[in-house]
Protein backbone atom coordinates (compact mmCIF):
# COMPACT_ATOMS: atom_id res chain seq x y z
CA UNK A 1 0.00 0.00 0.00
CA UNK A 2 1.40 3.02 -0.92
CA UNK A 3 1.69 5.84 1.59
CA UNK A 4 0.35 9.39 0.12
CA UNK A 5 2.64 12.11 0.14
CA UNK A 6 1.07 14.04 3.75
CA UNK A 7 0.98 10.45 5.62
CA UNK A 8 4.99 9.82 5.07
CA UNK A 9 5.74 13.50 6.27
CA UNK A 10 2.82 12.65 9.57
CA UNK A 11 4.87 9.39 10.18
CA UNK A 12 8.45 11.18 9.72
CA UNK A 13 7.62 14.32 12.19
CA UNK A 14 6.29 11.68 15.12
CA UNK A 15 8.97 9.67 15.02
CA UNK A 16 11.68 12.45 14.57
CA UNK A 17 9.73 14.86 18.01
CA UNK A 18 9.54 10.97 19.67
CA UNK A 19 13.40 11.14 18.93
CA UNK A 20 13.34 14.51 20.06
CA UNK A 21 11.65 13.62 23.58
CA UNK A 22 7.62 14.59 22.92
CA UNK A 23 6.24 11.03 23.88
CA UNK A 24 2.86 12.38 23.96
CA UNK A 25 1.81 13.49 20.71
CA UNK A 26 -1.43 13.93 18.79
CA UNK A 27 -2.14 13.81 14.74
CA UNK A 28 -4.85 15.49 13.56
CA UNK A 29 -6.25 14.61 10.43
CA UNK A 30 -9.30 15.34 8.19
CA UNK A 31 -11.82 12.21 8.39
CA UNK A 32 -11.14 10.38 5.01
CA UNK A 33 -7.48 10.63 4.96
CA UNK A 34 -5.97 8.03 6.45
CA UNK A 35 -5.45 8.25 10.30
CA UNK A 36 -5.86 4.48 10.74
CA UNK A 37 -3.35 3.75 7.65
CA UNK A 38 -0.97 6.24 9.38
CA UNK A 39 -0.44 4.40 13.02
CA UNK A 40 -1.03 0.92 11.06
CA UNK A 41 2.95 1.90 9.48
CA UNK A 42 4.07 3.38 12.93
CA UNK A 43 3.15 0.22 15.04
CA UNK A 44 4.76 -2.47 12.38
CA UNK A 45 8.10 -0.07 12.19
CA UNK A 46 8.14 0.64 15.94
CA UNK A 47 7.83 -3.20 16.75
CA UNK A 48 10.37 -4.49 14.02
CA UNK A 49 12.86 -1.42 15.68
CA UNK A 50 11.84 -2.52 19.27
CA UNK A 51 10.50 -5.60 19.68
CA UNK A 52 8.03 -4.46 21.96
CA UNK A 53 4.18 -4.58 21.20
CA UNK A 54 1.58 -2.05 20.11
CA UNK A 55 -1.98 -1.41 22.02
CA UNK A 56 -4.11 0.82 20.16
CA UNK A 57 -7.47 1.85 22.44
CA UNK A 58 -10.96 3.12 20.70
CA UNK A 59 -14.60 3.21 21.89
CA UNK A 60 -16.55 1.46 18.95
CA UNK A 61 -16.56 -1.94 18.10
CA UNK A 62 -16.25 -0.68 14.10
CA UNK A 63 -12.75 0.88 15.03
CA UNK A 64 -11.44 -1.89 16.36
CA UNK A 65 -12.13 -4.48 13.70
CA UNK A 66 -10.99 -1.37 11.12
CA UNK A 67 -8.01 -1.15 12.85
CA UNK A 68 -7.09 -4.88 13.11
CA UNK A 69 -7.94 -5.20 9.01
CA UNK A 70 -6.13 -2.17 8.55
CA UNK A 71 -2.88 -3.68 10.26
CA UNK A 72 -2.79 -7.24 8.97
CA UNK A 73 -3.17 -5.78 5.27
CA UNK A 74 -0.19 -3.18 6.21
CA UNK A 75 1.98 -6.30 7.67
CA UNK A 76 0.86 -9.53 7.03
CA UNK A 77 3.36 -10.99 9.50
CA UNK A 78 2.32 -8.98 12.54
CA UNK A 79 0.06 -11.12 15.01
CA UNK A 80 -2.91 -9.03 15.79
CA UNK A 81 -5.58 -9.83 18.35
CA UNK A 82 -9.00 -7.90 19.88
CA UNK A 83 -9.55 -7.28 23.87
CA UNK A 84 -13.19 -6.57 23.84
CA UNK A 85 -16.00 -8.15 26.24
CA UNK A 86 -15.90 -12.03 25.22
CA UNK A 87 -12.07 -11.64 22.51
CA UNK A 88 -9.20 -12.33 24.47
CA UNK A 89 -6.17 -11.10 22.90
CA UNK A 90 -3.24 -13.43 23.39
CA UNK A 91 -1.18 -11.24 25.39
CA UNK A 92 2.15 -13.63 25.23
CA UNK A 93 1.54 -14.21 20.94
CA UNK A 94 -0.30 -11.38 19.58
CA UNK A 95 2.06 -7.98 18.77
CA UNK A 96 -0.86 -5.94 18.66
CA UNK A 97 -3.40 -5.61 21.03
CA UNK A 98 -6.44 -3.53 19.63
CA UNK A 99 -8.67 -2.96 22.75
CA UNK A 100 -12.17 -1.98 23.63
CA UNK A 101 -11.46 1.48 26.55
CA UNK A 102 -14.46 0.12 28.18
CA UNK A 103 -13.15 -3.79 28.14
CA UNK A 104 -9.35 -2.35 29.81
CA UNK A 105 -10.78 0.95 31.57
CA UNK A 106 -13.31 -0.49 33.71
CA UNK A 107 -12.80 0.61 37.28
CA UNK A 108 -11.62 -2.47 39.29
CA UNK A 109 -11.49 -4.94 35.96
CA UNK A 110 -8.43 -7.07 36.08
CA UNK A 111 -8.46 -7.57 32.14
CA UNK A 112 -5.80 -4.95 31.78
CA UNK A 113 -3.29 -6.41 34.39
CA UNK A 114 -2.72 -9.27 31.63
CA UNK A 115 -0.41 -6.73 29.60
CA UNK A 116 2.44 -5.82 31.43
CA UNK A 117 3.47 -1.25 30.04
CA UNK A 118 7.24 -2.47 29.65
CA UNK A 119 6.25 -4.83 26.78
CA UNK A 120 4.94 -2.02 24.90
CA UNK A 121 6.81 0.50 23.07
CA UNK A 122 3.22 2.72 21.74
CA UNK A 123 -0.39 3.04 22.90
CA UNK A 124 -2.31 4.99 20.41
CA UNK A 125 -5.69 6.26 21.32
CA UNK A 126 -8.14 6.76 18.32
CA UNK A 127 -10.94 9.35 18.37
CA UNK A 128 -8.75 10.88 21.11
CA UNK A 129 -10.67 13.63 22.01
CA UNK A 130 -12.72 11.39 24.36
CA UNK A 131 -9.67 10.54 26.19
CA UNK A 132 -9.69 14.21 28.97
CA UNK A 133 -8.67 13.37 32.17
CA UNK A 134 -12.44 13.39 33.62
CA UNK A 135 -13.09 10.27 31.27
CA UNK A 136 -12.56 7.26 33.84
CA UNK A 137 -11.88 4.80 31.56
CA UNK A 138 -9.44 6.41 29.42
CA UNK A 139 -7.57 7.80 32.57
CA UNK A 140 -7.34 4.31 33.68
CA UNK A 141 -6.16 2.51 31.35
CA UNK A 142 -3.43 5.67 30.68
CA UNK A 143 -2.67 5.91 34.85
CA UNK A 144 -1.80 1.86 34.34
CA UNK A 145 0.43 2.30 31.42
CA UNK A 146 2.43 4.97 33.00
CA UNK A 147 1.62 8.12 30.78
CA UNK A 148 -0.99 10.14 32.46
CA UNK A 149 0.24 13.75 32.13
CA UNK A 150 -1.59 15.39 35.33
CA UNK A 151 -0.04 12.84 37.64
CA UNK A 152 3.51 13.00 37.86
CA UNK A 153 3.27 8.86 39.92
CA UNK A 154 1.34 8.01 37.16
CA UNK A 155 3.48 9.21 34.12
CA UNK A 156 7.28 7.53 34.87
CA UNK A 157 7.09 5.54 31.64
CA UNK A 158 9.34 7.54 29.60
CA UNK A 159 10.25 4.82 26.92
CA UNK A 160 6.66 4.52 25.53
CA UNK A 161 4.84 6.53 22.75
CA UNK A 162 1.64 8.15 23.42
CA UNK A 163 0.09 8.83 20.42
CA UNK A 164 -3.30 10.65 19.88
CA UNK A 165 -5.48 10.27 16.55
CA UNK A 166 -8.46 13.20 15.85
CA UNK A 167 -10.21 14.75 13.32
CA UNK A 168 -11.94 17.01 16.02
CA UNK A 169 -9.84 17.82 18.79
CA UNK A 170 -11.37 20.66 20.16
CA UNK A 171 -13.76 19.81 23.29
CA UNK A 172 -16.39 21.90 24.72
CA UNK A 173 -16.27 21.33 28.67
CA UNK A 174 -13.08 23.33 29.17
CA UNK A 175 -10.74 20.06 29.84
CA UNK A 176 -8.42 20.56 26.26
CA UNK A 177 -7.20 17.27 25.22
CA UNK A 178 -3.65 18.96 25.82
CA UNK A 179 -3.91 17.86 29.89
CA UNK A 180 -3.48 14.33 28.39
CA UNK A 181 -1.26 15.13 25.05
CA UNK A 182 2.12 17.39 25.21
CA UNK A 183 2.05 18.29 21.73
CA UNK A 184 0.20 18.30 17.89
CA UNK A 185 2.24 16.86 16.05
CA UNK A 186 1.17 17.07 12.37
CA UNK A 187 -2.07 18.40 11.04
CA UNK A 188 -4.02 17.47 7.73
CA UNK A 189 -7.37 19.46 7.72
CA UNK A 190 -10.67 19.33 5.06
CA UNK A 191 -9.43 21.78 3.24
CA UNK A 192 -6.42 21.12 2.44
CA UNK A 193 -7.49 17.47 1.47
CA UNK A 194 -10.42 18.86 -0.96
CA UNK A 195 -7.62 21.45 -2.31
CA UNK A 196 -5.02 18.10 -2.90
CA UNK A 197 -7.78 16.32 -4.21
CA UNK A 198 -7.84 13.81 -1.68
CA UNK A 199 -11.36 14.33 -0.32
CA UNK A 200 -14.59 15.50 -2.49
CA UNK A 201 -16.09 18.69 -2.27
CA UNK A 202 -18.70 19.42 0.71
CA UNK A 203 -22.37 19.45 -0.79
CA UNK A 204 -24.35 21.13 2.31
CA UNK A 205 -28.01 20.72 2.92
CA UNK A 206 -29.89 23.11 5.42
CA UNK A 207 -32.92 21.74 6.35
CA UNK A 208 -36.03 23.86 8.24
CA UNK A 209 -37.85 22.61 10.82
Amino acid sequence: MKLRDYQVETIKQVEEKFKAGIHKQVIVLATGTGKTIIFSHLASDLIERTGKKVIIVAHREELLTQAKEKLERVNQLLKVGIEQATNHADHRGDDIIVASVQTLGKTGTERIKRFNPKDFCMVVIDECHHASKTNITYSNILKYFGVFKPEPENNWNTEILLLGCTATPSRSDNFGIDQTFDEVTYSYPIVTGIQDGWLSKIKAFRVNT
